[in-house]
C-alpha cells in the first residue's frame, strides 16, 4: 500500500506541475486575445462587445 501510496503521489506532483504550466501558457495566449478593458471607456466596451455578438 506504500508503494501504491508514492505512486499516486508522484502522478499527482506531474499532473499539477502540467497543469500550472498549461494554466500559464493559457493566461498569455489570452492576454494577447482579450483587450485590456482598464484602458477602455464605455463605448469602447460596448463596440468590443457588440462586434463579437455580430460573429
Amino acid at each position: 500500500m506504500a508503494t501504491a501510496g508514492l505512486i499516486c503521489g508522484i502522478i499527482a506532483l506531474v499532473l499539477s506541475v502540467v497543469s500550472i504550466i498549461l494554466g500559464f501558457l493559457a493566461a498569455s495566449f489570452l492576454k494577447d486575445v482579450i483587450p485590456n478593458f482598464a484602458d477602455m471607456d464605455y463605448e469602447e466596451m460596448m463596440e468590443y462587445y457588440s462586434d463579437l455578438l455580430d460573429m
